[in-house]
């Protein structure tokens, strides 16, 4: 009888464990669920419009060198000044139509984002960090998050 309490007490406390690590993983989603804002930036490379509602993100970004238009659409999350942005979709944007087989370098069509936010009474600054290194200064109206 003793082994078999053992046993239901490491299922109860690996079952918990498992719920606590899955909390953690999904936590910056759940915050990021409560983001309702829109974006727009612009700077000598290009520019950038983003919209997210309810943890969904769409963002049209242009490219002012090859004149490149590409939207994004993905799932964001916020843990502190950290954003994350996993894209779900993304097209190739030319004269208003989606192109089937975009000619570009594959870094544009990266499916993971990853950011710092830095918030100011005018501005954000978006420390863009993976896959390229970038900083984006944008005007932003609305909440990045619940918290």
């Amino acid at each position: 009888m003793g082994i078999l309490k053992t046993l239901m007490s490491l299922k109860y406390i690996s079952v918990i464990s498992f719920a606590f690590i899955l909390l953690y993983a999904l936590y910056p989603f759940i915050n990021g669920a409560g983001c309702d804002y829109r974006s727009q930036g612009e700077d000598e490379n290009g520019s950038i419009y983003s919209v997210c509602k309810l943890g969904v993100v769409t963002t049209i970004a242009k490219d002012k060198k090859s004149n490149k238009v590409i939207e994004y659409r993905g799932i964001y999350g916020k843990t502190g000044d950290t954003a994350i942005f996993f894209s779900y979709s993304t097209s190739l944007l030319e004269g208003g139509y989606v192109q089937e087989s975009p000619p570009v370098n594959r870094l544009y069509f990266s499916p993971f984002f990853i950011s710092k936010v830095i918030s100011e009474e005018d501005c954000d600054w978006i420390l863009l960090g993976f896959p390229f290194l970038r900083v984006h200064k944008v005007k932003r109206v609305g909440a990045l998050s619940f918290w």
